[in-house]
């Protein structure tokens, strides 16, 4: 077993995504009884990058405990994309089984509309327009692991007020006000916008982050250029055929190691 899990571990670690493509050539329950022996980041990794229909059918082949850990693990994008794609029933059962906290992050993901904005924006730091600058200072380094280059002025209903850039407030004087340094007519999304629909916007040129607003004009995060970017970048370059044919060789060669390791998992379990 140890050979052959050598030489798949290999493959998946050089070539995850044309290992991921020949998974897709083994039925639903031999792909869920493989991926059950890798690590849950390699597991997770190899079902998101397969076809999502037949990832979420190996999905459903994994027992309970593979599946919640799968989801507790698994980018909160790519989980709620899964989960559309199964019975409403089977996805509440589901659902019940994780921790209240990706639970809730789900959820909030479902309700909105497939490929809008509200999918693919991240929390957002907020300021009041009352604010010093050495008090925003003070909360965006609290915030350091959401905050871009734009940061957004709400009021006390959490309605959006304007931007303030990063760099304004860093040169800014430390008694200066937020209301001081803040555009207060920034271009922003509705969250059911479909993304699509934004890719090439003009605010993308004056800004690195844009707000998603609801229908009340409440903040509820933020859209980055770099994701959109990337996904502009992944629909619209096409795959080179070249190394298509060269990963589905490789596949198949190393679909021998996959076979082999599957048959041995099968003796040990008996």
């Amino acid at each position: 077993m140890d050979s052959n899990k050598a030489v798949v571990d290999h493959f998946i670690a050089k070539h995850p995504f044309s290992a991921a493509k020949t998974l897709e050539a083994l039925s639903n329950e031999e792909v869920a009884e493989f991926v059950q022996e890798l690590s849950i980041y390699k597991r997770t990794k190899l079902l998101g990058l397969m076809n999502f229909a037949k990832a979420s059918q190996c999905f459903l082949a994994l027992p309970l405990k593979k599946k919640v850990e799968i989801i507790e693990h698994g980018e909160a994008a790519w989980v709620e994309s899964l989960m559309r794609l199964m019975d409403e029933k089977v996805r509440e059962n589901l659902l019940k089984e994780v921790s209240d906290r990706k639970s809730a992050e789900i959820r909030s993901r479902l309700a909105l509309a497939p490929n809008s904005v509200g999918i693919f924006m991240f929390p957002a730091v907020t300021l009041s327009r009352s604010m010093t600058v050495k008090t925003a200072l003070e909360v965006i380094k609290s915030n350091k692991d959401y905050f871009d280059s734009a940061i957004f002025v709400v009021n006390l209903e959490g309605v959006l007020q304007g931007v303030v850039q990063l760099k304004a407030v860093v040169l800014a004087e430390p008694s200066e006000s937020i209301e001081q340094l803040m555009v207060t007519n920034p271009p922003k999304f509705l969250s059911d916008t479909p993304i699509i629909n934004v890719l090439n916007h003009p605010g993308w040129m004056d800004y690195d982050s844009i707000p998603v607003i609801d229908s009340a004009e409440r903040l509820l995060g933020a859209l980055s250029y770099t994701n959109i970017k990337e996904l502009n970048f992944t629909t619209s370059k096409p795959q080179s055929q070249e190394i298509i044919k060269t990963g589905t060789a490789l596949g198949e060669l190393y679909l021998i190691g996959i076979s082999g390791m599957l048959s041995l998992v099968r003796k040990e379990n008996q």
